[in-house]
């Protein structure tokens, strides 16, 4: 994530990398302490969220089911 500072925050940089990566079905990125992968393709999307989830579903994303009852709905 190259590139965040005080005026640009992980958001922009990620919609950058999203222009960039244009006409490419994804585009593998390096995320603080480890890879990533930018989906492009909306047929990718949908093959990762249904069929493939459990390959993709451990994002990193640390969660409070009592600060957010909703998180908690994650299955590892």
């Amino acid at each position: 994530m190259k590139g965040i500072s005080r005026t640009r925050n992980a958001g922009d940089v990620l919609k950058s990398l999203y222009h960039e990566s244009a006409g490419l079905p994804y585009y593998g990125i390096y995320v603080v302490f480890g890879p990533g992968l930018l989906l492009r393709d909306p047929e990718l999307i949908k093959l990762v969220l249904t069929k493939d989830f459990s390959s993709f579903s451990a994002r990193g994303f640390k969660i409070n089911p009592k600060l957010d009852p909703l998180s908690g709905n994650q299955v590892y």
